[in-house]
């Protein structure tokens, strides 16, 4: 039992090693090919520094390490177990009375460990840094889009023109009719100056901009009086309306419940916020799966004494693959084919049910 313990956290403390070289190898390379990405963006915009593409570098990396995240846990348990085989330490472990489920479930500890850690301090920080990220690049790149807020009290919106800008606030917004519900324009010069309101209990949006029905209009020097049915020129549409809310990268797992009850009350749609949030759920069992992979490449490599080429190629296309069938369940679920639920399920499903299926055929052979 002693042993047992023993040999689990020196499994442990060598799969964390590896897993910092990895993280640090593919980050470099992530990040310099950002860098290259970000630069060939900014050539025709002087005003764009080396500093602001350093920033947005910096700021896009939390992002795309947790993309990799469920690969860099498949190298690095791979190359823990082929560090094991060629130190013929697998062998020693065997006499121990451990089996490859000994050491599977051992290094499993260590995704345990990390999605504690991701759930309690790096998913925050990440989300943090992607949002920061999200706002420099609309800012150096022109990307800036009309401001958005969403609030218990349904949508805040920011529109701009040429000599003056709107704040909008939407109580409801229906999707499938083009309607919004308990309207009210808020209008300002550039000078911040206030010029008018206009309210209405029912706005159709029609091309070019919203109808608004029996409209209330108050003025500096007028009262609130009715003035029927107006039209207010905008681009804003349900569609762009949806598409700028916040990226559910930005938002902590720990908010994005309340933020996808916000949205639903609101009438806009939280699918993209939901699968997210079940797929950071799922976390855990991901690395898992990876783990299991990683287990299964390696104790075909040491019982059929095939090549090192051969070994990374085998874990290369497990995790492709499996990246590939997350990536077509969840399309099904945004596309309300599945439910959202049955397109997180389903690539978790196969991924242990394959995985450990081939270890028990080796296991047997």
């Amino acid at each position: 039992m002693k042993n047992s313990y023993t040999f689990s956290v020196y499994l442990i403390k060598t799969f964390f090693k590896w897993f910092w070289a990895v993280t640090l190898a593919l980050g470099t390379i992530a990040t310099i090919f950002n860098i290259i990405e970000l630069l060939r963006r900014a050539q025709n915009k002087p005003h764009i520094l080396f500093k602001h593409i350093i920033s947005l570098s910096i700021y896009q990396l939390p992002e795309i390490l947790d993309k990799l995240m469920p690969f860099i846990f498949l190298f690095s348990a791979m190359l823990v177990l082929w560090q094991l085989n060629k130190r013929s330490e697998l062998v020693i472990a065997r006499s121990m009375g451990l089996s490859i489920w000994n050491i599977l479930i051992s290094l499993s500890g260590a995704a345990i460990l990390y999605s504690f850690l991701f759930f309690t301090l790096i998913n925050p920080v990440s989300a943090e840094l992607t949002a920061k990220y999200d706002k420099l690049n609309s800012v150096l790149f022109n990307q800036g889009r009309n401001l958005f807020s969403l609030s218990s009290s349904g949508v805040w919106l920011k529109q701009s023109k040429e000599d003056s800008y709107s704040i909008v606030h939407v109580k409801k917004i229906g999707r499938s009719t083009n309607e919004l519900q308990k309207v009210t324009i808020y209008t300002y010069n550039d000078d911040n100056e206030f010029i008018n309101r206009l309210d209405s209990d029912f706005v159709t949006i029609v091309p070019g901009g919203w109808k608004l029905k029996s409209a209330l209009l108050s003025e500096q020097t007028i009262l609130t009086q009715p003035v029927g049915d107006l039209f207010w020129e905008t681009d804003l549409t349900i569609s762009n309306i949806q598409e700028n809310f916040d990226n559910p990268l930005t938002i902590s797992i720990w908010k994005l419940p309340t933020y996808i009850d916000m949205l639903e009350s609101t009438g806009l749609s939280g699918l993209d916020h939901l699968l997210y949030f079940y797929d950071l759920l799922s976390l855990p069992l991901k690395l898992i799966i990876m783990i299991a992979l990683a287990g299964m490449c390696a104790y075909n490599f040491s019982r059929q004494k095939s090549g090192g080429l051969k070994f990374v190629m085998t874990g290369l296309f497990a995790g492709y693959g499996y990246f590939l069938v997350t990536n077509f369940s969840h399309a099904l679920g945004l596309s309300r084919t599945v439910p959202i639920s049955v397109g997180i399920l389903i690539p978790l499903f196969l991924g242990i049910v394959v995985s450990l299926s081939l270890l028990i055929q080796l296991e047997e052979h």
